[in-house]
């Protein structure tokens, strides 16, 4: 089968990770599969994962961009593109795409014509249907996809809420024509069901790179303790989150805290890794924000710190974070490859998502939100997560493999969604 997956951004190793557990799915459930991949940077991505059939996602083509800012202009711009590409559409599904030809940017007539090859589309799973990001593009995509006739299946995300009435219903109209929708969390299900929308084919599932897990790692982790007589080691993900204004400040210095009580108080040792470091061609790097942290810390606790500046793929970032004893994890995927890897977790959330994963473990009383980060917040639970750890890590565990299961289970679902899908 043709599987055309949209919407991934590969330079981010969880979204890597999500890329892989959801081709995975899709084989499993449909058998020998042909993958295109559409990319925000798909020459970047292929240097990084030579395997896969990368091209051009259209979602950051569709932004317009106007040379004066007109109030008239800007709905003009936004206009056309969905105009010309919705006509075009159509006469692809009439199989006269060679007709729209003269209109299309190259990059277009390939997506239209990938997808009305495709025998299914998955648009990739994450966190990108909240309002703080642009809507418009990834909504148009979907339309399209859906007039070409295809099967839609949205991979395991967090979405909403939504508040803006263009955005309501037209995503209402989509949610409620997919062939299947795959949630992370009930606050995801009940955003959709505010829209109105009342389809049967939405599940919540566990994030799908927990499907990647190590059974084996996790029944060890059952049973392992902190190290006694020998120096903790302890891995911090940070990222920038400019949605919070001054409180980047707090959470930089709480993290600062943390890594001197780590050093200072326990004689432990810190790691700054994430899942977002060492790719030029990215928007942003961890790493960054790791090294300003870093630098304000005193000359004895630097010593006991290194910052890695390095891209690790989810196996090498896994093997990592197993080499710890604890991590601290502001990305969520961090966080979750980390504990695929056995490892327990301190969570940072930075949007919902994180606090429902961490509820659905059993482990929601030790997640911070980034913008209460503040004195010694961090301290306090890092402290409370390493006393509680001998009594908690056996259940905690138990859940975590009990998730990798679920996660696994997905692929039911698509191949039910599939064989009923609505045309």
């Amino acid at each position: 089968m043709n599987v055309a997956v949209i919407n991934t951004v590969c330079l981010n190793t969880g979204d890597a990770a999500i890329a892989e557990a959801l081709q995975a799915s899709v084989r499993e459930a449909l058998g020998p599969c042909d993958f295109t991949v559409f990319d925000s940077n798909p020459e970047a991505s292929a240097r990084l994962y030579p395997g896969w059939r990368f091209r051009q996602s259209l979602t950051p083509l569709l932004q317009p961009r106007l040379p004066i800012r007109l109030p008239k202009g800007e709905a003009i711009a936004r206009r056309l593109p969905p105009l010309r590409l919705r006509a075009a559409a159509a006469l692809e599904a009439a199989g006269r795409g060679a007709l729209a030809a003269p209109v299309l940017r190259a990059a277009e007539q390939e997506a239209l014509r990938t997808w009305a090859a495709s025998d299914l589309v998955v648009a990739h799973g994450g966190t990108y249907l909240v309002e703080h990001y642009e809507l418009h593009a990834r909504i148009l995509e979907f339309e399209l996809i859906l007039a070409l006739g295809k099967p839609l299946v949205l991979f395991t995300q967090s979405l909403g809420p939504f508040r803006k009435r263009l955005y309501r219903r037209r995503l209402r109209r989509i949610f409620e024509r997919a062939a299947l929708v795959l949630l992370r969390d009930e606050r995801s299900l009940g955003h959709l069901r505010d829209l109105g929308v009342r389809s049967d084919r939405l599940h919540v599932v566990p994030d799908a790179v927990f499907a990647l897990a190590d059974d084996e790692r996790l029944r060890a982790a059952e049973a392992a303790q902190l190290p006694a007589g020998e120096r903790l080691r302890v891995a911090i993900s940070v990222r920038d989150w400019p949605y919070i204004g001054e409180a980047m400040e707090r959470y930089e210095a709480g993290i600062g805290a943390l890594a001197t009580h780590v050093v200072d108080r326990l004689g432990g040792e810190v790691i700054f890794v994430s899942t977002c470091q060492g790719v030029a061609d990215y928007w942003t790097d961890d790493s960054r924000t790791a090294v300003r942290i870093a630098e304000r810390l005193p000359a004895h606790v630097r010593a006991s710190v290194e910052v890695d500046r390095g891209f690790h793929d989810r196996r090498a970032l896994g093997a990592l974070f197993a080499s710890c004893d604890l991590v601290v994890a502001t990305r969520m995927h961090a966080a979750i490859l980390a504990l695929c890897a056995g490892v327990p977790v301190l969570p940072i959330a930075y949007e919902f998502k994180t606090e429902e994963v961490f509820r659905s473990l059993g482990m929601g009383a030790f997640v911070t939100r980034i913008d209460e980060v503040q004195g010694g917040v961090l301290v306090e639970r890092f402290d409370a997560l390493r006393e509680a750890l001998p009594r908690l890590r056996g259940p905690f565990f138990r859940e975590v493999l009990a998730t990798a299961a679920r996660a696994r289970g997905t692929a039911a679902r698509i191949r039910a969604a599939v064989e009923g899908a609505p045309r």
